[in-house]
């Protein structure tokens, strides 16, 4: 079986390691653990939301490994 391709968090674009965090929100949009908590992006994500004090964590679907993600978004095996 081939390995789980390597994810690219959404709004830093850094490329995720194997084994970090990694957290699947609403919009099918994966984050990694450093932008998962910051506050200025919520307001740029989820511009609708009528929460102003919600973090990115608020809208997370699931979070996991590398294969896990890849699974759920149907990338992967």
């Amino acid at each position: 079986m081939r390995p789980a391709p390597a994810l690219e968090c959404f709004a830093c674009r850094r490329v995720l390691g194997r084994r970090a965090g990694h957290f699947l929100t609403d919009g099918a949009r994966v984050l990694c653990s450093r932008c998962i908590w910051r506050g200025d992006l919520h307001l740029a994500l989820w511009p609708d939301c009528d929460r102003r004090d919600h973090l990115p964590v608020d809208h997370t679907e699931s979070q996991g490994t590398r294969a896990g993600t890849a699974a759920a978004l149907g990338l992967w095996p």
